[in-house]
């Protein structure tokens, strides 16, 4: 009904415009000087004039006509092209004539999430090292400022710069560290889109139509609602206990700072409206204005704000995935999602749901092909959520935009993980993959447990044959269930030939409140 209402009076709003509010073309922000377009895809662009206005979009030796429809809206589809570093002049011929100059032709990738990909080169520990290598020819950033939208935006905000320790100051790390190591690799321009804004929900990036009437999504469309109708109440009462809430915080910071734990966020309403936790309000405002533009590949890093629910993720995310492909009309657009990273959340086992979440993740992508997680449980910073070098996560990232779209070898690019397990004569044999990939343990201690019916967890001794794991120990004569790295910050000490770690696993289903870790397992599950 949501949906219905916002289609409608969207459409009545346009109808009642006076003609003057289209004396003017509306051309989306992405649209201007030194963009990149996608090479080897439809060059598409699109505006909005008055109705019945004759258009004509021409970039080089190709052009298209068209006329925009009874509400104004219009669109091309140019041919493909190859990588061209040969500057060219975009032109939109409507209402008003539009030339975009220093166009060119490459593989265009769009960074999203919420604060570990909005992490700016400004704020990373190795800020003068990536200042120094900051100007990369023909590498171009397109930042999306953070805004909040009721409905899908049309033209939205940003323009492209040229990649410098100027623009990179305030761009996703990440983003221009991807990009630089493509464009170094491939040779051909390069754009990277930012759109991202920290402590953010995958609902907030989720367009309203792929959660209403979902089996699963539709629950956090009336738990927001719920939200609502209860935030008078929830404002008050967070409002009266935020003396004491203070007090705590700083109480339990002071301590987490002590034992080397990462600090608790500082007390926040984390609802209401008007707010980035709205469903849907950061895909309409920072998402929807670049869709249908066609890019090669959607670089993904969130979670955090999710923890709590990695059940729900693992639908969530494939649901957000595909929704995003029906947007930017491509069905097999590409994705990299980043595995959250170790980190302490007091003493182990805990119940901070982000062993959970990494496992939602995984399903996540192999739910919504094509797509490859990077794992990243070596590389985290135990006291601090935000890793304060973004290189290696950069690089991770980069190696899976290897296997999964420029023909790499996935048992060399891709971190190993877990597809299949069978039980017997006194062990366990894993199956990873991808196939081809081989298993290295660093040493003895890895972070492997093993349980039998009795649903306690013993240290696992191992064998490694290629790519199988062969798992045991004389604690447990009849194993059921085998867990590698399940923790919030484990021993994860298993590796892939090239030197990836494996993605932690479990193959139980079990709560943490069913199960139990003799104390020596309790030893393995925090470093």
């Amino acid at each position: 009904m949501r949906l219905l209402l916002r289609i409608t009076l969207f459409h009545l709003t346009i109808l009642l415009m006076p003609a003057s509010l289209f004396s003017s073309d509306r051309i989306p922000a992405i649209f201007c000087d030194e963009m990149i377009l996608q090479r080897d895809a439809p060059i598409r662009v699109w505006g909005q004039s008055a109705p019945e206005t004759a258009v004509t979009v021409q970039l080089g030796d190709d052009h298209e006509e068209t006329v925009a429809d009874a509400d104004g809206n219009w669109s091309v589809s140019l041919p493909p092209q190859k990588a061209n570093e040969e500057p060219q002049t975009l032109s939109i011929k409507a209402t008003e004539t539009h030339s975009f100059e220093g166009v060119l032709i490459g593989d265009v990738f769009l960074a999203s999430g919420q604060s570990n990909m909005d992490w700016t080169a400004e704020e990373c520990s190795n800020v003068d090292a990536l200042m120094a290598m900051a100007a990369v020819d023909e590498l171009r950033l397109f930042r999306i400022p953070r805004s909040l939208a009721e409905k899908p935006e049309f033209v939205g905000e940003g323009s492209w710069e040229s990649a410098s320790s100027e623009s990179i100051a305030d761009f996703s790390a990440i983003g221009f560290l991807v990009g630089k190591a493509v464009r170094e690799s491939e040779g051909v321009p390069v754009g990277v889109i930012h759109s991202a804004w920290g402590g953010t929900r995958i609902s907030a990036w989720t367009p309203h139509e792929a959660m209403m009437g979902h089996p699963v999504l539709q629950t956090v469309l009336d738990r927001w609602a719920s939200e609502l109708e209860a935030f008078p109440a929830t404002k008050k009462a967070f409002e009266d206990d935020l003396p004491q809430l203070m007090a705590e915080w700083k109480l339990r910071r002071a301590a987490a700072v002590a034992t080397g734990e990462a600090p608790p966020a500082e007390p926040r309403l984390r609802t209401g409206p008007n707010t980035h936790y709205v469903p849907s309000t950061l895909y309409d405002a920072m998402i929807a204005p670049l869709a249908p533009f066609s890019i090669k590949a959607v670089l993904w890093y969130q979670g955090e704000s999710d923890v709590s629910r990695s059940e729900e993720y693992a639908v969530h995310l494939p649901a957000m995935m595909n929704a995003w492909r029906t947007q930017f009309d491509n069905s097999d657009l590409p994705w990299v999602v980043v595995q959250l990273p170790n980190i302490s959340r007091g003493e182990e086992p805990t119940t901070s749901g982000w062993p959970e979440m990494r496992e939602a993740q995984v399903k996540g992508v192999q739910a919504a092909t094509p797509a490859a997680f990077t794992t990243n449980i070596d590389i985290g910073d135990p006291a601090d959520i935000h890793p304060a070098d973004k290189t290696v996560f950069a690089e991770r990232i980069w190696r899976a935009l290897e296997a999964l779209v420029y023909n790499g070898d996935p048992a060399e690019l891709l971190s190993p993980w877990s597809v299949e397990w069978a039980f017997g004569d006194g062990e366990a044999v894993i199956e990873f993959e991808p196939k081809g990939a081989s298993i290295n343990a660093k040493d003895k201690r890895v972070g492997l447990l093993i349980a039998g019916e009795d649903l306690i967890f013993h240290p696992a001794d191992f064998k490694i044959q290629g790519s199988r794991l062969i798992v045991f120990s004389p604690s447990v004569p009849h194993p059921v269930a085998i867990r590698y790295a399940w923790a919030s910050h484990p021993i994860a000490g298993l590796y892939s030939s090239t030197g990836l770690p494996v993605s932690p696993f479990r193959t139980d289903q079990w709560t943490c409140e069913t199960v139990s870790y003799s104390e020596d397992a309790l030893a393995l599950l925090s470093r």
